[in-house]
């Protein structure tokens, strides 16, 4: 019979999984009274909003100095719509041309996210274990907007209706940060399905009210405007390594398998083999996308799943986060952390 993904009857054994992930990842991270003061007191004057700013020590994610100086898109030759997004990993930032080759700069800066978003066309919004920084990618130059930490978000979504707001999915909880000030709100906080567990995240433009995040447990239905949230379909998504929509239905590049998942039931089809290697995706076309994988890059159609290797130099293991280049981008989110039972190639 074929695969497909895991069914509820594990459920059990994914939630205790999950809750001993999210465990382990606070384990040495919180005071003593559970209420750790932010750096910016005057920026999360609650201890609820001081949560998230506890210490993150991840030694992929913390850096004590913060350089653009040498980054900028005035330095690449090629015209822009030939590169297609940026990548954050552990040896620097580039970008990624849709050949699938990295895109270098005269000295790659040490600003390794843990989430880029892209605010404008010409301006990121970078989540950072030091704080939130606002980057020009014309001119290099950035502005800290917040010292509160976030090396641990998950994902961000555009709030509707409110371009100048995101809601954060961090492993503490969802949070609305405003572009503008540099502040944040708490909409939930706590263990409720573990964020820590996103595996990926689709935001479909038919229904922008809401994220769909795939999960260790579940596909959920996010509401972006409260973080309540619903499950859709029945299986649950611990091998999903990245994802994308497409009108057909949404995209999910599986470590068993090619999966187009309708968001409106959750059902799913398998459309072409495994990719337990793939890190990020971006796309390259209406019917077509990048998938940055261990090995190099592979265009991919999404309506048959069918597949071309473009880069074998290009390997893409250490990828962070990845984002397009665009103003109209919904959502974004970074590569999970935590293993997943699932071997990767």
């Amino acid at each position: 019979s074929r695969f497909r993904p895991s069914r509820l009857s594990q459920k059990n054994y994914w939630q205790a999984l999950c809750v001993l992930t999210w465990f382990c990842s606070h384990l040495g991270k919180m005071s003593i009274n559970n209420f750790p003061e932010s750096n910016e007191p005057a920026q999360s004057s609650t201890a609820a909003e001081s949560r998230i700013s506890t210490s993150e020590m991840d030694p992929l994610l913390h850096f004590d100095a913060i350089s653009w100086s040498n980054f900028s898109l005035n330095e690449w030759d090629e015209p822009d719509d030939s590169v297609l997004g940026m990548a954050f990993h552990v040896k620097g930032i580039s970008g990624v041309h849709r050949s699938g080759e990295h895109v270098k700069f005269r000295a790659l800066s040490n600003m390794l996210a843990r989430v880029a978003f892209p605010i404008s066309s010409t301006e990121l919004l970078l989540f950072h274990s030091s704080g939130v920084y606002k980057v020009s990618i014309e001119n290099g130059t950035s502005t800290k907007l917040s010292g509160v930490k976030w090396g641990r978000v998950a994902a961000v979504a555009r709030c509707p209706r409110t371009p100048e707001k995101l809601t954060v999915f961090h492993e503490d909880g969802v949070y609305i940060f405003d572009v503008l000030s540099g502040k944040h709100s708490t909409l939930t906080e706590g263990f409720t399905v573990g964020w820590a567990c996103i595996r990926a995240a689709v935001h479909d433009p038919s229904n922008p009210e809401v994220l769909y995040v795939f999960h260790d447990q579940a596909l959920y239905r996010v509401n972006l405007a409260d973080g309540k949230y619903e499950r859709v379909g029945r299986d649950t998504w611990t091998g999903a390594r990245a994802a994308i929509y497409h009108e057909m239905g949404a995209i999910v590049f599986h470590a068993k398998g090619t999966f187009r998942v309708q968001l409106s039931d959750g059902a799913c089809e398998k459309i072409a083999g495994g990719w337990p290697g793939a890190r990020g995706v971006l796309s390259s076309g209406s019917d077509t996308a990048l998938l940055l994988h261990t090995k190099g890059a592979h265009e991919v159609n999404l309506a048959t799943g069918e597949f071309t290797q473009v880069s074998e130099s290009a390997h893409w293991a250490d990828l962070v986060c990845v984002t397009p280049l665009a103003s109209d981008v919904a959502a974004t989110g970074a590569v999970c952390r935590y293993w997943s039972w699932v071997d990767d190639d």
